[in-house]
């Protein structure tokens, strides 16, 4: 922090404690520190004032002082009186460096304090991760880095922070700047403080150069300017503006500023799916894979799993989606912070005061991408130290080299203590010495999902909320991904629970939260990374020649009429091929549209409606809590993924359909009706067909009416056309295998019903 000293031998000691209440309310947790030790002088006892003393200096991040003044509190008469004094005390001395004594105090806190605090949850994380560093165990990765002050060139008394590579030459930063203006909002101290962007470059001898003020137009002269990422393929930098008012929670919003003709736009304020009022959005970070773009952020908008978490949205042009939390395993209950994603690697680096850590913020690692991430991993303590560690970031063009920002030891501080953040470079170094990294890495990640058939996946469901994709639309066809569907479904959880508050207390209710909750957190989530897997799979299957054909079934909630909900389902499963084609960057896409590419690619489509919806399903549009935000309504919107086939092994089967569809004509209506099927074949001779599976369940074989007879396979089914009211056409799907054969193939069997 930055000392502004006020003249204290002024003030009696009344006026000094007041104004380290005013300093303190600002976030001048240093200069707060200074005039409550003015005012001690006169009332040495006073454990009031030792307990601000020891917050201002914990929050200053003085360890010493901090040590110094909780141990004063603990030993006073009135101890009692401040229970947390212990764990604070434990969490100096392990940011100090000393994690014996830190679980000494942890261990003390835990025993004397009320059971089943998330305090007390905390203290016992915070032995385990203790433990593990005084048995050299809490570093799994085991990476070599070698950390290096970056020296005067970035770095002063002043707090520097998020360092970040533009392009070859260019280095952003953040500062604490100093601005003489005394009739500012937060000039209690004489001047005006604001955080703002510097930059340096990168000399010939890879030294940086002496800082500047950036002068791209994005620095604000009355709101704190900082944390910038940079998105070098859509050249556009991302950076936030906080209140200027205070540096206790400074609120913040997400800006974007866009690099055309030769300069940088005027600076654009993100919106809601972002920037949400009374919240705070900051240390924005920029992601691409497979032609997605992502923006990750922390925030403590509502929502999150505690404390301050990571979010992403999506980016399309000037388009956001509604942001999605990251959740477990990667956000907890603590503050997870300063996320930054490495394309080269695939991943996500991030700081946390909850995960195992060697002191207050360590950076930690997990690998994947949206919602499929690895467990986090501690960088280790080559790279972290008893500090704050943030704002890792990895340079563009080189993945083993990097800044981080830290208050360790060696710093450049005001007094002799680490109140202040500095910025440091690193550098992995795996050529030095044997690494061992049990770790599954990406490519052999992708070998083991590769290596599975994608029969083991199916069938792979896919939800939708309620009229989506594109809402009161009558096209059969829509341009949005599943992706996109699936993103807004992920935000909606508070929305389905908040149907059901009105909802007396009972187990019913609790049941159906639960099942909320279980679909929210798990199903939807799990589903997706299903479907991820699927696609991998027909890739690789693709590159390998083989000829693919896919059953996709859409179903729909009988909410709309039929034939809304039939077209409805056709545009859930168009928004399936739509992921396909946009996957790995058009792979998918480029296989179907050439056969000559070596694989091909088939979807059977067969659309539904809600011509299969339990009776039990609400469609009373009165009562939406049943018909749209119930348990069971949520399951009957989805498409399924129900066959993979191979084609070509199936290219010797005596069973061979001369078509793809047989029209069984019109059937009448609120009956059961037997209908007899026959099935043209190119082989005529008598065969036993040992598996028929009729995705229908209005329909079911007649037991034992299979034949082989004049070059036909015969059989009989029983038809129920029950509540049938849809003038559209309606088709059961036939997957058939016939004796002493291990392929299948599949027939629709296309009726309408008499209105």
């Amino acid at each position: 922090m930055i000392m502004l000293h006020l003249p204290l031998c002024l003030l009696a000691q009344n006026e000094s404690e007041l104004a380290g209440d005013e300093a303190f309310s600002l976030g001048f947790y240093k200069e707060a520190l200074s005039h409550y030790k003015a005012a001690i002088v006169m009332s040495s006892q006073n454990t009031e004032l030792i307990s601000k003393m020891a917050e201002s200096a914990r929050l200053a991040n003085d360890y010493h002082a901090a040590i110094h003044y909780y141990q004063r509190l603990r030993n006073a008469p009135n101890a009692a009186s401040y229970p947390d004094a212990d764990y604070q005390l434990a969490t100096m001395y392990k940011c100090n460096g000393n994690p014996d004594s830190a679980l000494h105090y942890f261990k003390s806190y835990v025993q004397s304090f009320p059971k089943n605090s998330e305090l007390e949850r905390r203290a016992r994380k915070e032995i385990t991760a203790c433990s593990l560093i005084l048995t050299d165990s809490i570093d799994h990765m085991r990476r070599k880095y070698r950390v290096i002050h970056e020296g005067k060139s970035l770095n002063t008394e002043n707090s520097e922070s998020g360092a970040i590579t533009v392009g070859d030459s260019i280095v952003l930063f953040s500062r604490l700047n100093e601005i003489f203006s005394p009739s500012s909002e937060n000039s209690f101290f004489g001047t005006f403080v604001l955080q703002q962007i510097f930059q340096s470059r990168i000399g010939k001898n890879g030294r940086l150069t002496q800082s500047q003020l950036n002068n791209w137009g994005i620095n604000s002269k009355k709101m704190h300017s900082g944390n910038v990422a940079y998105d070098a393929v859509n050249h556009s930098i991302y950076f936030t503006y906080g209140n200027p008012n205070t540096f206790a929670d400074i609120q913040c919003h997400i800006y974007v500023s866009h690099y055309r003709n030769g300069k940088w736009s005027s600076p654009k304020k993100l919106g809601r799916n972002v920037n949400l009022p009374d919240y705070t959005s900051t240390q924005p970070a920029v992601a691409h894979r497979n032609g997605v773009t992502l923006l990750f952020y922390t925030s403590n908008r509502p929502g999150g799993s505690g404390g301050l978490d990571i979010w992403y949205t999506i980016v399309d042009g000037d388009n956001l989606s509604p942001s999605i939390n990251l959740g477990s395993p990667v956000n907890t209950p603590g503050n997870e912070i300063t996320p930054f994603y490495s394309d080269a690697t695939g991943e996500l680096y991030f700081s946390s005061d909850y995960h195992h850590g060697y002191g207050g913020y360590d950076v930690f690692c997990s690998r994947g991408f949206r919602d499929q991430w690895s467990k986090p991993e501690n960088l280790g303590g080559k790279l972290n130290s008893p500090a704050n560690d943030i704002y890792f970031t990895v340079n563009a063009n080189d993945s083993l080299s990097g800044y981080l920002t830290t208050n360790r030891k060696g710093s450049y501080f005001i007094a002799d203590n680490t109140c202040c953040h500095d910025i440091y470079s690193w550098r992995r170094t795996v050529d030095t010495i044997p690494i061992v990294d049990t770790t599954p890495k990406r490519d052999t990640i992708e070998v083991q999902i590769t290596q599975r058939h994608a029969r083991e996946l199916l069938p792979v469901t896919l939800y939708f909320h309620n009229d989506e994709p594109d809402p009161r639309s009558q096209n059969v066809t829509t341009t949005k991904t599943y992706s996109d569907a699936y993103t807004n479904y992920l935000t909606l959880k508070p929305e389905y629970k908040k149907q059901h508050a009105g909802q007396k207390a009972s187990a019913q209710k609790d049941s159906l939260l639960r099942a909320l909750d279980l679909f929210f957190d798990s199903t939807l989530p799990s589903s997706y990374r299903d479907l991820d897997s699927l696609m991998r799979i027909i890739r690789r299957d693709l590159r390998e020649g083989r000829h693919i054909r896919l059953l996709v079934k859409g179903y729909a909630s009988p909410l709309a009429t039929e034939k809304y909900n039939f077209a409805l389902s056709q545009r859930r499963i168009s928004s399936f091929l739509n992921e396909l084609l946009a996957y790995d960057n058009g792979i998918i896409a480029k296989h179907i549209q050439n056969s000559n590419m070596g694989g091909s690619l088939q979807i059977e489509e067969l659309a539904l409606g809600s011509s299969t919806a339990g009776k039990h399903v609400s469609n009373d549009a009165r009562n939406q809590s049943k018909s749209v935000y119930s348990p069971e309504a949520i399951a009957e919107r989805r498409i399924e993924i129900v066959d993979y086939q191979y084609t070509d092994e199936g290219n010797d089967s005596r069973l061979q359909l001369t078509s793809g569809t047989v029209d069984l004509g019109t059937l009448p209506s609120d009956t059961s009706i037997t209908v007899h099927v026959r099935l043209p074949i190119t082989d005529g001779k008598k065969m036993i067909v040992n598996y028929l599976h009729i995705a229908s369940s209005n329909v079911r074989l007649v037991p034992n009416s299979e034949t082989t007879a004049n070059g036909s396979l015969c059989f009989q089914l029983k038809i129920n056309t029950f509540g049938i009211n849809s003038s559209a056409s309606l088709f059961i799907p036939l997957t058939i295998r016939v004796n002493n054969e291990n392929s299948t193939q599949t027939i629709f069997l296309e009726y309408r019903v008499r209105q």
